[in-house]
């Protein structure tokens, strides 16, 4: 059994080397720091001496926690369960850096020994506040069973969030939607410390939280405050969350012009008219200091070597986001028919378009989906979006049979769905392979990887680094074929990092597998193709699991 001791040693010293390397790379701490700042003074000038007036932002009533009537109670019990059921799942996966191919990945077993290189301009990439926490975890301990724990105390703590937040939810509803939520696939396996949604949850349902209570009593400003700080914490955690936001911006100034809030003279006494609308006016600024460090450091959306890896056609998006959409199309349908009414609320139809535009970006523009197997069928790309229009499709249904069918109906098709997608979890086969290798005793091991085994080049990287990490001093060469084979294949699954082979055990081009090697075959589309190579070589099948078969080349 693979087993990590519970607690890293010197601790201390590996979170500040890691956090000396993370926050001053390409000095973005410096740049993000001054852009607060800027923004920060945009807002004392903004609220200074001044009042602004934010009527029908949010629904004002207030229902309080209650569990004596018994359908209150019910819900509770009901969000409990959801909550256990969550919890209880992380244990039942794999707990090894076997888990999945980021855990088992170059990126994973560079960041234990460096520390996180923030994301300024990486590979397309604008998301520098994204897995700070890593440093820390990973300094802290290596065992998935004290990481759940951290897992589950941060889902705890959305729940909380989103408790406060929707409470102009009556009791029994808020609960059960928050409970769906957590059961829903596009959160229920966003599982892991590689994943930095959490964080982006907790900063966008509190900015969220600190705009209600700014909206509701202008008089204190510091909540507005708050409120900015926190969405700027989400923008560079990811960065298409400048969709929801922009969202709430655009629909905010359209209801303001439409009012004639915004009219004409705005233009003749701009600064009058943005102190008379602190919100938008900090709103837009964080959103334009954002595209600024965007064009200045990254230059690309589409063409980003991030989405281009990830880039499937909208067919194949439509089948992984099919459910989220659906839910996102009947919030917009019933948020137009309430607008149409007059009776909708500025926020609320803001995250909606804000909703809109992730949907549409993500789906239409980028066409952007998980890749690999076991990743592809998880729609987290789409978790803000389907959050907010869960959130307001149940809220606002009024039909108490219509609202009970359909929360039955989505109750079970996220359970099918879940077991769906746990069918096609990997890593405790990875795992299995891994230790019957390692069982064999051979003084040396030569393991050829067939070529369908990964969708992608660098995926046959994982091998090579999670083999070196669980077994450091066991002599292990990787072997694989199908590319060319003048290419020093070690090299592509490290770019940048030539000098630092001591975590990967060498990967080799090879045509075919040898006498004494070890053939490993995953059963992919391409198993028959690549059972084939070894067709007429004398061979024995000595493992077999759910995904992987072994032969022993005789």
């Amino acid at each position: 059994m693979i087993t990590e001791p519970l607690f890293q040693k010197h601790i201390l010293d590996q979170i500040f080397n890691t956090f000396d390397r993370y926050l001053f790379v390409d000095n973005w701490i410096l740049q993000y720091l001054g852009a607060l700042f800027i923004i920060y003074l945009c807002y004392k000038v903004l609220t200074y001496k001044s009042v602004a007036f934010y009527p029908n932002f949010l629904p004002t009533e207030n229902y309080p926690v209650s569990l004596k009537q018994k359908d209150t109670l019910y819900a509770f019990v009901f969000l409990c369960s959801c909550f256990f059921i969550y919890s209880l799942s992380l244990y039942f996966r794999e707990l090894t850096f076997f888990n999945n191919i980021d855990t088992m990945g170059r990126n994973t077993m560079h960041l234990l020994q460096k520390g996180v290189t923030p994301m300024w301009g990486i590979n397309g990439r604008l998301s520098p506040v994204a897995f700070w926490d890593v440093n820390i975890i990973y300094a802290v301990t290596h065992n998935f069973k004290l990481i759940n724990i951290y897992i589950i105390l941060q889902t705890l703590f959305i729940v909380y969030l989103l408790n406060s937040l929707l409470n102009f939810i009556p009791q029994p509803k808020k609960e059960i939607i928050i409970g769906l939520f957590i059961l829903s696939p596009v959160f229920f396996w966003v599982n892991l410390i590689t994943y930095p949604e959490k964080w982006l949850l907790i900063y966008v349902i509190g900015s969220l939280i600190f705009l209600k209570k700014y909206t509701q009593n202008t008089s204190n400003p510091t909540n507005l405050w708050y409120a900015i700080l926190l969405t700027n914490l989400a923008l560079y955690t990811k960065e298409n969350t400048i969709l929801l936001y922009f969202g709430i911006l655009v629909y905010s100034v359209l209801y303001n012009i439409y009012i004639e809030k915004i009219n004409l003279s705005s233009f003749i006494h701009p600064l009058r008219t943005c102190r008379q609308l602190p919100l938008e006016t900090l709103l837009f600024i964080s959103l334009l200091i954002f595209a600024h460090f965007w064009l200045e450091n990254v230059y690309m959306i589409i063409d980003s070597p991030y989405l281009i890896l990830r880039e499937k056609t909208i067919i194949d998006c439509l089948k992984v986001y099919y459910f989220e959409l659906f839910i996102i199309l009947s919030a917009c349908i019933l948020c137009f028919k309430h607008i149409l009414q007059n009776k909708s609320y500025i926020l609320l139809n803001g995250l909606i378009l804000g909703s809109c535009f992730l949907a549409i970006f993500t789906v239409f523009i980028a066409k952007m989906a998980p890749i690999t197997s076991q990743m592809e069928s998880k729609p987290y790309y789409l978790i803000l979006a389907y959050m907010v229009c869960l959130i307001y499709l149940l809220s606002f249904l009024k039909n108490k049979k219509m609202w009970f069918l359909f929360v039955s109906a989505i109750l079970v098709y996220i359970t099918l769905r879940n077991i769906q997608i746990e069918q096609k979890e990997e890593g405790r086969s990875y795992r299995e392979v891994a230790q019957f290798l390692i069982s064999k005793n051979k003084e040396q091991l030569n393991l050829f990887i067939s070529q369908g085994s990964e969708p992608i080049v660098w995926c046959f990287g994982i091998w090579s680094t999670v083999y070196k990490y669980y077994w450091p001093n066991k002599k292990i060469h990787f072997f694989t074929s199908g590319f060319d084979k003048d290419i020093e294949t070690s090299k592509v699954f490290i770019p940048g990092w030539n000098n630092e082979y001591k975590i990967f055990h060498p990967i080799n081009y090879k045509k075919l597998p040898s006498q004494g090697d070890f053939y490993i075959i995953k059963k992919t589309e391409a198993f028959k193709f690549d059972k084939t190579l070894i067709r007429d070589l004398p061979q024995q099948k000595v493992f077999t699991n759910k995904f992987f078969e072994v032969y022993e080349i005789q």
